[in-house]
Protein backbone atom coordinates (compact mmCIF):
# COMPACT_ATOMS: atom_id res chain seq x y z
CA UNK A 1 0.00 0.00 0.00
CA UNK A 2 1.33 3.43 -0.93
CA UNK A 3 2.48 5.95 1.68
CA UNK A 4 0.44 8.76 0.15
CA UNK A 5 -2.13 9.14 -2.58
CA UNK A 6 -0.77 10.84 -5.68
CA UNK A 7 -2.90 13.34 -7.56
CA UNK A 8 -2.10 14.22 -11.17
CA UNK A 9 -3.31 17.27 -13.07
CA UNK A 10 -3.14 16.66 -16.85
CA UNK A 11 -4.39 20.15 -17.71
CA UNK A 12 -2.42 22.04 -15.07
CA UNK A 13 0.14 23.38 -17.55
CA UNK A 14 -2.61 25.23 -19.42
CA UNK A 15 -3.85 27.03 -16.29
CA UNK A 16 -2.56 30.46 -15.16
CA UNK A 17 0.88 30.47 -13.48
CA UNK A 18 -0.58 31.42 -10.08
CA UNK A 19 -2.85 28.34 -10.14
CA UNK A 20 0.07 26.13 -11.09
CA UNK A 21 2.11 27.56 -8.22
CA UNK A 22 -0.75 26.99 -5.75
CA UNK A 23 -1.09 23.33 -6.74
CA UNK A 24 2.66 22.79 -6.75
CA UNK A 25 3.02 24.31 -3.27
CA UNK A 26 0.65 21.72 -1.82
CA UNK A 27 2.41 18.86 -3.60
CA UNK A 28 5.80 20.16 -2.48
CA UNK A 29 4.64 20.32 1.14
CA UNK A 30 3.46 16.71 0.94
CA UNK A 31 6.67 15.52 -0.73
CA UNK A 32 9.02 17.30 1.68
CA UNK A 33 7.18 16.02 4.75
CA UNK A 34 7.30 12.48 3.42
CA UNK A 35 10.98 12.71 2.46
CA UNK A 36 12.15 14.27 5.73
CA UNK A 37 10.32 11.55 7.68
CA UNK A 38 11.01 8.45 5.56
CA UNK A 39 14.42 8.96 3.95
CA UNK A 40 17.31 7.92 6.23
CA UNK A 41 19.68 10.22 4.36
CA UNK A 42 17.60 13.36 4.85
CA UNK A 43 16.65 12.46 8.45
CA UNK A 44 20.34 12.39 9.27
CA UNK A 45 21.50 15.35 7.14
CA UNK A 46 18.54 17.65 7.93
CA UNK A 47 17.61 16.85 11.54
CA UNK A 48 14.86 18.96 13.04
CA UNK A 49 13.75 20.49 9.73
CA UNK A 50 10.06 21.30 9.74
CA UNK A 51 8.07 22.04 6.60
CA UNK A 52 6.08 25.29 6.85
CA UNK A 53 2.36 24.99 7.48
CA UNK A 54 1.58 27.81 5.06
CA UNK A 55 1.87 26.65 1.42
CA UNK A 56 3.09 30.05 0.27
CA UNK A 57 6.18 29.67 2.46
CA UNK A 58 7.27 26.29 1.14
CA UNK A 59 9.28 27.60 -1.84
CA UNK A 60 11.47 29.81 0.33
CA UNK A 61 11.92 26.90 2.73
CA UNK A 62 12.99 24.63 -0.12
CA UNK A 63 15.54 27.15 -1.40
CA UNK A 64 17.12 27.25 2.09
CA UNK A 65 17.91 23.52 2.00
CA UNK A 66 21.29 22.22 0.77
CA UNK A 67 21.72 20.67 -2.66
CA UNK A 68 21.96 16.92 -3.13
CA UNK A 69 24.77 15.90 -5.48
CA UNK A 70 25.48 12.80 -7.49
CA UNK A 71 28.43 12.14 -5.19
CA UNK A 72 26.01 12.12 -2.22
CA UNK A 73 23.79 9.66 -4.03
CA UNK A 74 26.71 7.41 -4.96
CA UNK A 75 28.32 7.52 -1.52
CA UNK A 76 25.14 6.88 0.48
CA UNK A 77 23.01 5.15 -2.12
CA UNK A 78 20.89 2.89 0.09
CA UNK A 79 20.36 5.68 2.65
CA UNK A 80 18.13 7.42 0.09
CA UNK A 81 15.70 4.47 -0.03
CA UNK A 82 12.53 5.73 1.66
CA UNK A 83 10.02 2.94 1.01
CA UNK A 84 9.99 -0.46 2.75
CA UNK A 85 11.36 -3.34 0.63
CA UNK A 86 7.93 -4.99 0.33
CA UNK A 87 6.61 -1.87 -1.45
CA UNK A 88 9.27 -1.92 -4.17
CA UNK A 89 8.12 -3.10 -7.61
CA UNK A 90 11.16 -2.24 -9.77
CA UNK A 91 14.79 -1.32 -9.26
CA UNK A 92 16.49 0.85 -11.87
CA UNK A 93 20.09 1.95 -12.18
CA UNK A 94 21.50 5.17 -13.50
CA UNK A 95 23.62 5.05 -16.60
CA UNK A 96 26.84 5.94 -14.84
CA UNK A 97 29.89 5.30 -16.98
CA UNK A 98 32.08 3.49 -14.47
CA UNK A 99 32.07 2.06 -11.00
CA UNK A 100 29.12 0.90 -8.95
CA UNK A 101 25.84 1.87 -10.56
CA UNK A 102 23.47 4.09 -8.59
CA UNK A 103 20.27 2.16 -7.84
CA UNK A 104 16.82 3.64 -7.27
CA UNK A 105 13.80 1.62 -6.10
CA UNK A 106 10.39 2.27 -7.64
CA UNK A 107 7.10 1.58 -5.90
CA UNK A 108 3.72 1.35 -7.61
CA UNK A 109 3.36 5.10 -6.95
CA UNK A 110 6.67 5.74 -8.73
CA UNK A 111 5.72 3.56 -11.69
CA UNK A 112 2.49 5.50 -12.07
CA UNK A 113 4.47 8.75 -11.76
CA UNK A 114 6.76 7.52 -14.53
CA UNK A 115 3.84 6.56 -16.74
CA UNK A 116 2.13 9.92 -16.26
CA UNK A 117 5.37 11.84 -16.90
CA UNK A 118 5.88 10.09 -20.23
CA UNK A 119 2.20 10.40 -21.08
CA UNK A 120 2.63 14.16 -20.71
CA UNK A 121 5.75 13.95 -22.89
CA UNK A 122 4.13 12.12 -25.77
CA UNK A 123 0.94 14.14 -25.57
CA UNK A 124 3.04 17.31 -25.96
CA UNK A 125 4.60 15.77 -29.07
CA UNK A 126 1.13 15.13 -30.49
CA UNK A 127 1.23 11.32 -30.50
CA UNK A 128 -2.14 9.54 -30.48
CA UNK A 129 -3.57 6.05 -30.53
CA UNK A 130 -3.25 6.18 -34.32
CA UNK A 131 0.56 6.17 -34.16
CA UNK A 132 2.89 3.19 -34.45
CA UNK A 133 6.13 3.99 -32.63
CA UNK A 134 9.53 2.38 -33.10
CA UNK A 135 11.29 2.43 -29.72
CA UNK A 136 15.05 2.33 -30.33
CA UNK A 137 16.18 2.68 -26.73
CA UNK A 138 17.42 0.15 -24.20
CA UNK A 139 14.70 -1.87 -22.46
CA UNK A 140 16.94 -4.03 -20.25
CA UNK A 141 20.02 -3.80 -17.99
CA UNK A 142 17.97 -1.99 -15.29
CA UNK A 143 17.77 1.15 -17.43
CA UNK A 144 14.75 3.30 -16.73
CA UNK A 145 14.43 5.02 -20.11
CA UNK A 146 13.07 2.25 -22.32
CA UNK A 147 10.60 1.07 -19.69
CA UNK A 148 9.46 4.64 -19.01
CA UNK A 149 8.84 5.45 -22.65
CA UNK A 150 7.05 2.15 -23.18
CA UNK A 151 4.71 2.84 -20.26
CA UNK A 152 3.93 6.35 -21.51
CA UNK A 153 3.29 5.22 -25.08
CA UNK A 154 0.96 2.50 -23.84
CA UNK A 155 -0.94 5.07 -21.78
CA UNK A 156 -1.36 7.19 -24.93
CA UNK A 157 -2.62 4.09 -26.76
CA UNK A 158 0.12 3.81 -29.38
CA UNK A 159 1.22 0.59 -31.01
CA UNK A 160 4.81 0.16 -29.78
CA UNK A 161 7.60 -1.80 -31.45
CA UNK A 162 10.27 -2.49 -28.81
CA UNK A 163 13.10 -2.73 -31.30
CA UNK A 164 15.99 -1.47 -29.18
CA UNK A 165 19.37 -1.97 -30.82
CA UNK A 166 19.99 -2.97 -34.41
CA UNK A 167 21.65 -1.58 -37.49
CA UNK A 168 20.10 1.17 -39.64
CA UNK A 169 19.05 -1.30 -42.36
CA UNK A 170 17.00 -3.29 -39.84
CA UNK A 171 15.30 -0.12 -38.60
CA UNK A 172 14.43 0.87 -42.17
CA UNK A 173 12.87 -2.54 -42.71
CA UNK A 174 10.82 -2.25 -39.51
CA UNK A 175 9.60 1.23 -40.44
CA UNK A 176 8.46 0.12 -43.88
CA UNK A 177 7.01 -3.25 -42.90
CA UNK A 178 4.92 -2.06 -39.96
CA UNK A 179 4.01 1.43 -41.13
CA UNK A 180 5.90 3.18 -38.33
CA UNK A 181 4.80 6.80 -38.01
CA UNK A 182 7.04 7.90 -35.11
CA UNK A 183 10.42 6.91 -33.75
CA UNK A 184 12.19 7.42 -30.44
CA UNK A 185 15.96 7.33 -30.64
CA UNK A 186 19.09 9.46 -30.42
CA UNK A 187 19.61 12.09 -33.14
CA UNK A 188 22.77 10.58 -34.63
CA UNK A 189 21.10 7.18 -35.06
CA UNK A 190 18.04 8.72 -36.71
CA UNK A 191 20.44 10.39 -39.13
CA UNK A 192 22.03 7.01 -39.87
CA UNK A 193 18.58 5.47 -40.48
CA UNK A 194 17.58 8.24 -42.89
CA UNK A 195 20.89 7.95 -44.75
CA UNK A 196 20.30 4.22 -45.07
CA UNK A 197 16.82 4.88 -46.50
CA UNK A 198 18.36 7.30 -48.99
CA UNK A 199 21.02 4.71 -49.88
CA UNK A 200 18.25 2.20 -50.60
CA UNK A 201 16.65 4.71 -52.96
CA UNK A 202 13.49 5.12 -50.92
CA UNK A 203 11.46 8.21 -51.67
CA UNK A 204 9.80 10.23 -48.95
CA UNK A 205 6.46 8.68 -49.92
CA UNK A 206 7.92 5.19 -49.31
CA UNK A 207 8.83 6.13 -45.77
CA UNK A 208 5.98 6.60 -43.30
CA UNK A 209 7.82 8.43 -40.53
CA UNK A 210 6.34 11.79 -39.60
CA UNK A 211 7.59 12.41 -36.03
CA UNK A 212 10.79 11.76 -34.08
CA UNK A 213 11.19 12.15 -30.32
CA UNK A 214 14.93 12.45 -29.78
CA UNK A 215 16.78 11.71 -26.56
CA UNK A 216 20.35 11.86 -25.32
CA UNK A 217 21.53 14.77 -27.45
CA UNK A 218 20.01 18.16 -28.20
CA UNK A 219 18.41 19.02 -31.54
CA UNK A 220 18.40 22.80 -30.94
CA UNK A 221 21.04 25.33 -30.05
CA UNK A 222 20.94 27.96 -27.32
CA UNK A 223 18.78 30.16 -29.56
CA UNK A 224 16.27 27.28 -29.95
CA UNK A 225 17.10 27.01 -33.64
CA UNK A 226 17.70 23.56 -35.19
CA UNK A 227 21.31 22.54 -34.69
CA UNK A 228 23.54 20.87 -37.31
CA UNK A 229 22.16 17.36 -36.74
CA UNK A 230 18.57 18.58 -36.92
CA UNK A 231 19.30 20.46 -40.15
CA UNK A 232 20.83 17.32 -41.67
CA UNK A 233 17.78 15.30 -40.67
CA UNK A 234 15.48 17.91 -42.21
CA UNK A 235 17.47 17.73 -45.45
CA UNK A 236 16.85 14.00 -45.71
CA UNK A 237 13.24 13.72 -44.57
CA UNK A 238 10.38 16.03 -43.64
CA UNK A 239 10.05 15.08 -39.98
CA UNK A 240 8.65 16.84 -36.93
CA UNK A 241 11.47 16.75 -34.37
CA UNK A 242 10.84 16.87 -30.62
CA UNK A 243 13.74 17.13 -28.20
CA UNK A 244 13.35 15.17 -24.99
CA UNK A 245 15.26 15.59 -21.73
CA UNK A 246 15.15 13.23 -18.78
CA UNK A 247 17.19 11.49 -16.14
CA UNK A 248 16.68 8.55 -13.83
CA UNK A 249 16.89 10.64 -10.66
CA UNK A 250 14.05 12.90 -11.83
CA UNK A 251 11.83 9.85 -12.50
CA UNK A 252 10.61 11.14 -15.85
CA UNK A 253 11.32 13.41 -18.77
CA UNK A 254 10.46 16.81 -20.20
CA UNK A 255 9.53 17.17 -23.86
CA UNK A 256 9.19 19.88 -26.43
CA UNK A 257 5.77 20.65 -27.86
CA UNK A 258 4.80 21.64 -31.40
CA UNK A 259 6.11 25.17 -30.79
CA UNK A 260 9.66 23.79 -30.40
CA UNK A 261 10.45 26.45 -27.82
CA UNK A 262 11.85 24.49 -24.90
CA UNK A 263 11.07 21.47 -22.75
CA UNK A 264 7.93 21.91 -20.65
CA UNK A 265 8.31 21.40 -16.89
CA UNK A 266 5.36 19.45 -15.45
CA UNK A 267 4.47 21.38 -12.26
CA UNK A 268 2.65 18.43 -10.66
CA UNK A 269 5.64 16.12 -11.16
CA UNK A 270 8.81 18.15 -10.65
CA UNK A 271 10.03 21.43 -9.20
CA UNK A 272 12.97 22.81 -11.19
CA UNK A 273 15.55 25.49 -10.42
CA UNK A 274 18.35 26.95 -12.53
CA UNK A 275 21.24 28.06 -10.31
CA UNK A 276 24.50 29.94 -10.68
CA UNK A 277 27.74 28.59 -9.28
CA UNK A 278 27.16 30.47 -6.01
CA UNK A 279 23.70 28.88 -5.58
CA UNK A 280 21.68 31.97 -6.48
CA UNK A 281 18.86 31.64 -9.04
CA UNK A 282 19.61 32.49 -12.66
CA UNK A 283 17.64 35.07 -14.59
CA UNK A 284 15.49 33.95 -17.51
CA UNK A 285 17.69 32.82 -20.37
CA UNK A 286 20.85 32.75 -18.23
CA UNK A 287 22.68 29.40 -18.37
CA UNK A 288 23.02 27.61 -15.05
CA UNK A 289 22.86 24.25 -13.31
CA UNK A 290 19.55 22.39 -13.41
CA UNK A 291 18.38 21.35 -9.93
CA UNK A 292 15.25 19.21 -9.54
CA UNK A 293 12.99 18.08 -6.71
CA UNK A 294 10.66 15.32 -7.84
CA UNK A 295 7.08 15.50 -6.61
CA UNK A 296 4.81 12.57 -5.75
CA UNK A 297 7.82 10.24 -5.49
CA UNK A 298 8.00 7.45 -2.94
CA UNK A 299 10.90 5.02 -3.44
CA UNK A 300 13.92 7.34 -3.36
CA UNK A 301 12.81 10.99 -3.34
CA UNK A 302 15.52 13.59 -3.82
CA UNK A 303 15.52 17.15 -2.53
CA UNK A 304 17.22 19.75 -4.74
CA UNK A 305 19.16 17.23 -6.79
CA UNK A 306 21.92 18.88 -8.82
CA UNK A 307 21.70 17.07 -12.16
CA UNK A 308 25.02 18.36 -13.49
CA UNK A 309 23.33 19.64 -16.65
CA UNK A 310 23.61 23.24 -17.85
CA UNK A 311 20.50 24.82 -19.34
CA UNK A 312 18.32 27.92 -18.95
CA UNK A 313 14.78 28.79 -17.92
CA UNK A 314 12.03 30.17 -20.16
CA UNK A 315 9.00 31.63 -18.36
CA UNK A 316 7.06 33.41 -21.11
CA UNK A 317 3.84 31.63 -22.20
CA UNK A 318 4.31 29.10 -24.98
CA UNK A 319 2.58 29.35 -28.35
CA UNK A 320 1.04 25.92 -27.69
CA UNK A 321 -1.14 27.42 -24.93
CA UNK A 322 0.78 26.02 -21.97
CA UNK A 323 1.81 28.45 -19.22
CA UNK A 324 4.27 26.10 -17.55
CA UNK A 325 7.89 27.13 -17.36
CA UNK A 326 10.34 25.47 -19.74
CA UNK A 327 14.01 24.66 -19.88
CA UNK A 328 16.12 25.09 -22.98
CA UNK A 329 18.27 22.37 -24.54
CA UNK A 330 21.09 20.97 -22.42
CA UNK A 331 24.12 23.07 -23.28
CA UNK A 332 26.71 21.04 -21.40
CA UNK A 333 27.54 19.01 -18.35
CA UNK A 334 28.91 21.16 -15.55
CA UNK A 335 32.22 19.33 -15.49
CA UNK A 336 32.66 19.49 -19.27
CA UNK A 337 32.67 23.22 -19.94
CA UNK A 338 35.94 24.57 -21.29
CA UNK A 339 37.44 28.05 -21.26
CA UNK A 340 39.93 28.31 -24.13
CA UNK A 341 41.72 31.63 -24.46
CA UNK A 342 38.74 33.47 -22.99
CA UNK A 343 36.10 31.66 -25.05
CA UNK A 344 33.60 29.38 -23.31
CA UNK A 345 33.15 26.11 -25.19
CA UNK A 346 30.32 23.65 -24.61
CA UNK A 347 31.67 20.28 -25.83
CA UNK A 348 28.13 18.97 -26.39
CA UNK A 349 27.53 21.74 -28.95
CA UNK A 350 30.76 20.80 -30.76
CA UNK A 351 29.75 17.14 -30.77
CA UNK A 352 26.28 17.98 -32.13
CA UNK A 353 27.88 20.08 -34.87
CA UNK A 354 30.19 17.24 -35.87
CA UNK A 355 27.41 14.63 -35.80
CA UNK A 356 25.58 16.74 -38.36
CA UNK A 357 28.58 17.03 -40.67
CA UNK A 358 28.35 14.92 -43.83
CA UNK A 359 32.04 13.95 -43.66
CA UNK A 360 32.10 12.77 -40.01
CA UNK A 361 31.15 9.27 -38.88
CA UNK A 362 32.33 9.34 -35.23
CA UNK A 363 33.88 11.94 -32.95
CA UNK A 364 35.54 11.87 -29.54
CA UNK A 365 36.44 15.12 -27.75
CA UNK A 366 39.40 15.19 -25.34
CA UNK A 367 39.85 18.04 -22.87
CA UNK A 368 43.40 18.62 -21.69
CA UNK A 369 45.89 21.32 -20.75
CA UNK A 370 48.61 23.00 -22.77
CA UNK A 371 52.17 23.77 -21.70
CA UNK A 372 50.97 26.91 -19.89
CA UNK A 373 48.25 24.92 -18.06
CA UNK A 374 45.48 26.52 -20.09
CA UNK A 375 42.57 24.37 -21.25
CA UNK A 376 42.69 22.89 -24.72
CA UNK A 377 40.52 20.67 -26.89
CA UNK A 378 41.56 17.82 -29.17
CA UNK A 379 39.04 16.11 -31.44
CA UNK A 380 39.52 12.56 -32.71
CA UNK A 381 37.51 11.85 -35.85
CA UNK A 382 36.55 8.95 -38.05
CA UNK A 383 35.77 10.17 -41.58
CA UNK A 384 35.17 8.43 -44.89
CA UNK A 385 38.04 10.03 -46.82
CA UNK A 386 40.71 11.49 -44.53
CA UNK A 387 43.07 13.95 -46.23
CA UNK A 388 44.76 17.26 -45.51
CA UNK A 389 42.12 19.27 -47.35
CA UNK A 390 39.33 17.88 -45.20
CA UNK A 391 41.46 18.41 -42.09
CA UNK A 392 41.92 22.09 -42.92
CA UNK A 393 38.28 22.56 -43.89
CA UNK A 394 37.00 21.04 -40.64
CA UNK A 395 39.33 23.19 -38.51
CA UNK A 396 38.22 26.32 -40.36
CA UNK A 397 34.54 25.45 -40.01
CA UNK A 398 34.92 24.78 -36.29
CA UNK A 399 36.76 28.08 -35.88
CA UNK A 400 33.91 29.90 -37.62
CA UNK A 401 31.25 28.14 -35.54
CA UNK A 402 32.92 28.23 -32.09
CA UNK A 403 35.70 30.86 -32.30
CA UNK A 404 38.25 28.20 -31.32
CA UNK A 405 40.51 26.16 -33.60
CA UNK A 406 40.95 22.77 -31.87
CA UNK A 407 43.53 20.14 -32.73
CA UNK A 408 42.10 17.46 -35.03
CA UNK A 409 43.27 13.89 -35.56
CA UNK A 410 41.84 11.29 -37.94
CA UNK A 411 41.68 7.73 -36.62
CA UNK A 412 40.51 4.44 -38.14
CA UNK A 413 36.96 3.52 -37.11
CA UNK A 414 38.07 0.44 -35.18
CA UNK A 415 40.47 2.42 -32.96
CA UNK A 416 37.95 5.16 -32.31
CA UNK A 417 35.20 2.69 -31.40
CA UNK A 418 37.56 0.97 -28.95
CA UNK A 419 38.25 4.33 -27.34
CA UNK A 420 34.52 5.07 -27.13
CA UNK A 421 33.64 1.73 -25.49
CA UNK A 422 36.42 0.62 -23.10
CA UNK A 423 35.79 -2.28 -20.69
CA UNK A 424 33.47 -1.38 -17.82
CA UNK A 425 31.64 1.45 -19.59
CA UNK A 426 27.88 1.13 -19.99
CA UNK A 427 27.56 3.91 -22.55
CA UNK A 428 29.70 4.97 -25.45
CA UNK A 429 31.80 7.89 -24.31
CA UNK A 430 32.33 10.88 -26.55
CA UNK A 431 34.07 13.19 -24.02
CA UNK A 432 37.31 12.36 -22.20
CA UNK A 433 38.51 14.78 -19.53
CA UNK A 434 42.27 14.74 -18.98
CA UNK A 435 42.54 18.20 -17.41
CA UNK A 436 43.18 16.77 -13.96
CA UNK A 437 45.82 14.26 -15.01
CA UNK A 438 49.46 14.90 -14.01
CA UNK A 439 51.83 16.23 -16.65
Amino acid sequence: MSMFEPCYHPNLEFLPPEEQRRVQAGLLQQQLRYTLEKSPYYRQSLPGCRVPEKPEEVFAFLSSLPLTTRDDLARCNEAFFAAPPQAVREVVCSSGTTGRAIALPLTSVDLEHLTVAEYYTFAAAGLTENDTVLLCVTMDSLFMAGMAYYLGLQRIGCCVLRQGAGGPALQVERIRRFGVTAIMTVPSFLLAILREAEKQGLSKTDFFLRKAILVGDAVRDASLRPNAVARCIAGLHNLELYGNYGNTEMNGSLCECSAAAGHHIHPDLVHAEILRGDGSPCADGEPGALVVTSLQTEGAPLIRYRTGDITFRITEPCACGRHSHRIGPILARENQMLKIRGTTIYPAAVRDYLHGHEAVRHAVLIAGRDACHGEQLTILLCVDSPDERLHTRLRDELADAFRVRPALEFLPEERLLELMSPPGYRKKRWFIDRRGEPD
